[in-house]
This record gives C-alpha cells, structure tokens and sequence, in this order.
C-alpha cells in the first residue's frame, strides 16, 4: 500500500505543484462572491460557502485540463453537497476510483478524479446525444449506466425516472430486492412529497440537490454592444484560422471597425488585465480584460492604443481603447468576448448583446 501511495504522489507531484501555485494566485482572478456566471452563460452559482469557494481555482484549472471548463459550476455544487468544502475527500469520489468510500485523503486527488469522472460522464452523454445536463449530474450519484439508460427512454432526466432507476437497478444491484426505503427529509425531498430514499439506492433527489445552488437567467440587457456603429466581421462559430489557415473556435465576436474607433465597456466593472500580448491573452495584442460584478470577464482584442490600466474601475459605456489590429490580426477590428472566468470559458456574447 506504501508503494502504490509512493507512485501516486510522484506521478501528482509536477500537477499538485502546479495546482498550489494556481490557488496561491487564484485569490486574484476567481469571484470574491459566491455568484459566479457559467454553464451556457446564464447559469450560475448561489450562496456556496467559501469552504467550497476556495476550491474554486482547482476546479477551474482541473475542468479546463479536462475540457470540461463550461461544467465548472456544477463541480463547485457537487462539492457542496458532497462535503459543503470540508474534508480530505471534498468530491467524496474514492469509489469512483474504485476505492472504498473516504479512502482518498488528499483534497487534491479527490477533486482530480471527482473531475476526471464528470468529464468521463460528458462524453458518455455525448457519446449517446444526452444534452440535459441533469441527466449527467444525476449520473454522478447513480453511475454512467444512469445515462445510457436514460438515453433510451428520450434523453430528459426527471424525478419519477431517477427514482424508478434507484428503486429497480441501483438498489436490487446492493441487496436491496425489497424496496425497502429510509425516511429521507430536507427542504428538497419535502417540496416533492417524497421523504425518503431507498435502501442501498443511491440519492434520486441528487440532481435536485445540486439545484438549490444553481442560477438561471437571461443575460440580456447586462451588456451593451462595445463599439458604434457595429458590424460583426465573424461570430461564434467554428472558422479556418485566417492568419493561420488552421480550424479553430473563435470564442468571441469580431467587430470590423475603422482605425481608432472607440471601445467602450461593456458593463460596469475593474480592470484586471491590460497588456501587450502574452498569458493569458496570446495573440490578442494590446488586450484589455474587465471583471464583472457577477463573476463575468469581458475581453477586448488587438487594440491601437489603451486607455486603462490594471485596477481602473470603469463604467458602462466609458471609452477604455481604440480599435486597431495588433496581435493575430488580419484588418482592424475588435474581438470582444464575454467569459466565465479569467482563464477562459467564453460564451457567445451576441445573445447577451441582443444580436441576432
């Protein structure tokens, strides 16, 4: 067991001293708030704890390591109700390892493999055309059977299917041939009239549970469009890189616009990054990156000339740069972006601009 704990900790060792570096700085970029926007851009988080909060750059970092970074709200509430943060195995995942439930003893492992798993579950959905997220939340409490069974029955995850998929296949698999239940009472399980779980079943409320922390909205009407007269050039849509001739996702919108024409704010908000070029804004040239109130970050590329520096606070509508077309640029234009996070997690910002 020392040995196999000994080639654990040496493969870890370069991601956990990466990781300890991005929550040492995280406190920088990650939401001093527990709101946060993410999902599909209108889906965010609610009243988590900072016990859970603090997890939150790992889990940015873990879900963007494993392609997942638009789920990285749903990891923060399985953390809640998992753990509320606390404990050596925040994501309770060591029998998704295969191991006996608390085995893993190290916060870091536990959210890796937690997160490991959940992307496993994405592609499963994927695999198997399931879009509705609840269904893979579900999936992390009942297991990737959940899914394909749900798959065959249309794709749509309810309370009646979760229960039935507790009660026929998760109990009877664990011994539990009777039905035999435990009374079960909280907030959740009392707003459907159903107090109770069943033996060896798993949590059919589970996905429900991860909803009491989530938001929903539509963002429009939160951002104005940053520049006059505008005229969208390319949107947010799969492209062959002009400058480069690669495929690409060009992760925002690209306002062809003249030389020196004004940029403005989208939204209220402080500048976090203003800069030429490099991390975290490669080949956008002189870059600006505002941080909103709700968690949001808005970017605005290949400037001529900045007008803001790192800490300004500005307002909706205030001249912050001059369009230009320094960096990866083909013409002069603004490549603006509305994302969920410094590190990325953009999402189309016509919507929230009210563009069609």
């Amino acid at each position: 067991m020392k040995s196999f704990k000994k080639k654990i900790a040496l493969f870890l060792l370069p991601y956990v001293i990466g990781l300890s570096l991005i929550m040492a700085i995280g406190g920088m970029f990650s939401s001093s708030t527990p709101e946060s926007s993410q999902g599909d851009g209108n889906v965010g988080v609610t009243g988590l704890p900072p016990e859970v909060m603090k997890w939150e750059p790992a889990v940015i970092e873990l879900t963007t390591k494993y392609n997942i970074l638009e789920y990285k709200n749903y990891i923060l509430c399985i953390i809640m109700v998992e753990s509320g943060g606390k404990g050596t195995d925040p994501m309770q995942s060591s029998e998704s390892a295969g191991q006996e439930a608390g085995a893993i003893q190290d916060p870091l492992i536990s959210l890796n493999q937690g997160v490991s798993y959940y992307a496993n579950l994405v592609n499963k959905a994927k695999e198997l055309n399931v879009t509705d997220v609840d269904v893979i939340n579900q999936a992390y409490n009942f297991g990737g059977s959940y899914i394909s069974n749900i798959a065959k029955k249309g794709g749509k995850h309810s309370l009646d299917l979760a229960e039935e998929y507790s009660k026929t296949v998760v109990a009877p698999s664990l011994g539990n041939n009777s039905g035999s239940t435990y009374s079960y009472k909280n907030v959740v399980s009392e707003k459907y009239g159903r107090t109770y779980l069943y033996l060896n079943g798993g949590n059919f409320y589970y996905s429900f549970l991860l909803k009491q922390y989530l938001t929903t909205g539509n963002t429009s009407g939160k951002y104005i469009v940053p520049v006059d007269n505008p005229q969208i050039s390319s949107g947010f849509v799969d492209r062959i890189n002009p400058v480069t001739g690669a495929p690409e996702s060009h992760k925002g919108l690209d306002f062809a616009q003249p030389q020196g024409d004004n940029i403005k704010a989208s939204q209220d908000g402080e500048v976090v990054v203003a800069q030429f070029d490099g991390q975290p804004v490669q080949g956008y040239g002189k870059c600006t990156i505002l941080k909103h109130s709700d968690g949001t970050y808005t970017l605005y590329a290949h400037q001529s000339e900045q007008l803001v520096t790192v800490g300004d606070k500005v307002k909706q509508g205030q001249v912050i740069g001059k369009v230009g077309s320094t960096g990866q640029s083909t013409g002069s234009h603004l490549h603006f972006e509305i994302r969920k996070d410094y590190y990325g997690g953009q999402v189309d910002p016509a919507p929230a601009l009210g563009i069609s």
